[in-house]
């Protein structure tokens, strides 16, 4: 009688200790298996080159036939962040430019895998110019560390795409991948001094509050009034005024619509690369 007791009261108790395991493990499988991307997730980031935030950059480094470019994340204006030129000249850095190099980081489309020996021996990565990177090299420095490195080789079948291959930290790439570049213009084969920004002024047109014009026939000064808030919600403009070498109201329409527009889109056609003459 005492056995079949025991054993009355462990079928209850096994039963109970069974579904608590159960109901652990479906839970372990539900968690685990929600943090992994699904199918179509997986496809979709297999199709980006890199998966890197563009806020999350700090630095870049590009490498080419021409030199090699150091970029750097830095505050400009109005609270923003800018790019600068560290290397081999600190200046602005062309906006633009920049842009579509970061495009690497973000939308650049992989259409093509290799992998396998055959593919990976020096003499195959010799014939698609990835052996010292026939259009050059761009390092991705990210802010909390680390560096991914992309190798451009030759262009590959198909118009706008290349070899490429990825560099991660001391990990050597393990495969060659086609992808169709995200700019149109031969960006990678830019001098140092073509990453520079090419414009003279850097300001919008109601910033400017005053100008100095020297020349050896004369020096001028003119200078904005000053308008209100109130004045400019009602879209009121403020009246340019000569002050040197006398006081008097000055042109107007000379100075909104040739003089102001010239300095705002004033861009450099070129720059002395450093080391030359």
């Amino acid at each position: 009688r005492v056995v079949f007791a025991l054993v009355q009261f462990m079928r209850p108790l096994t039963t109970v200790i069974l579904l608590g395991l159960t109901a652990v493990a479906v839970g372990f499988i539900f968690f685990f298996e929600s943090r992994r991307p699904g199918t179509v997730e997986a496809a979709e980031r297999a199709r980006i080159l890199l998966d890197l935030p563009v806020e999350g950059i700090g630095k870049i480094e590009i490498t080419n036939a021409a030199g090699r470019v150091k970029l750097e994340r830095g505050p400009g204006d109005g609270g923003q962040d800018r790019w600068n030129l560290t290397s081999p000249v600190k200046d602005r850095a062309d906006a633009p430019a920049v842009a579509m190099i970061l495009q690497l980081a973000t939308g650049t489309e992989v259409l093509e895998r290799l992998s396998g020996e055959e593919v990976l021996k020096k003499s195959r990565l010799k014939e698609l110019g990835l052996d010292a990177g026939q259009q050059g090299r761009v390092t991705f420095y990210p802010k909390g560390g680390g560096a991914v490195g992309v190798i451009l080789g030759r262009p590959a079948p198909g118009q706008g795409t290349f070899y490429v291959q990825l560099e991660e930290g001391d990990r050597k790439p393990d495969e060659v991948l086609v992808v169709r570049v995200p700019w149109t213009e031969p960006l990678m084969g830019r001098s140092p001094g073509e990453w520079r920004d090419p414009r003279l002024v850097v300001a919008a047109p109601d910033a400017i509050v005053r100008i100095g014009v020297q020349s050896p026939e004369a020096e001028i000064e003119l200078e904005r009034d000053q308008i209100t808030e109130e004045e400019r919600r009602k879209k009121l403009t403020a009246v340019w005024r000569l002050t040197k070498p006398l006081a008097e109201r000055a042109d107007q329409e000379l100075i909104m619509d040739h003089l102001l527009p010239g300095l705002i889109n004033a861009r450099a056609m070129s720059f002395v690369d450093p080391g030359g003459p």
